[in-house]
């Protein structure tokens, strides 16, 4: 593999752990619907909501509506509440890992399909690194794996396709970026990750129980 000057990450499944359905449980019982129904609703919206394409009362209620409910104004606050708690939970050798990137004189940079109201809130999240670039699909209007969205990332770190390292939980979104001269890595777990990269340049992803 050639010389890695820069590593672009995922956010949800990748820096923070996977949202829990014990998550999607409080949303639903803020509008008293059943949380199975509730968590089909809430993914069957979600790429326009990443997308930018609709807010939180729209989607929201878009929701409500496909579990045969009515939401009001606070029970919409509540859910974006749990909603993004679900998705501030670190993964920590992953975040740690990013953290020694940067220190180590490698670029850094994240590449996520989030909604407005987490973007929004992302910035409390001060246990992330400080990224030399960010891109959120909700800005661009865009969503992975359009290649739109990841020349936007490349542009904003200015290297090279080929030196480039792009870390996602979703295949299309790892075929996206080898479609344009990346390199990339599924991610399932730390472990898989800590073998991957040890025939490149970067410093090494410490496990917890190391």
């Amino acid at each position: 593999m050639t010389e890695i000057k820069a590593v672009i990450f995922d956010y949800g499944n990748v820096l923070c752990h996977e949202h829990l359905d014990s998550d999607l449980q409080e949303m639903a019982k803020c509008i008293g619907v059943d949380w199975q129904a509730f968590k089909e609703a809430y993914w069957h919206y979600r790429l326009d909501y990443d997308a930018g394409k609709s807010f939180d009362s729209h989607y929201y209620q878009m929701v409500a509506e496909m579990c045969a409910a009515s939401i009001t104004a606070e029970q919409i606050k509540q859910c974006i509440d749990f909603d993004n708690a679900g998705w501030s939970r670190p993964n920590q050798p992953i975040v740690d890992w990013a953290h020694r990137l940067r220190a180590h004189g490698t670029k850094i940079a994240i590449l996520s399909n989030m909604p407005q109201d987490f973007r929004d809130f992302f910035s409390t999240c001060t246990w992330l690194p400080e990224f030399h670039h960010s891109t959120f699909s909700c800005e661009l209007k865009a969503v992975k794996p359009a290649h739109d969205i990841y020349h936007h990332a490349i542009k904003g770190l200015g290297v090279a396709p080929e030196n480039v390292l792009f870390i996602d939980d979703r295949l299309p979104n790892i075929e996206a970026a080898k479609e344009l001269g990346w390199h990339g890595f599924v991610f399932t777990n730390a472990s898989d990750l800590h073998e991957f990269i040890k025939d490149t340049n970067l410093p090494a992803v410490l496990l917890e129980d190391n």
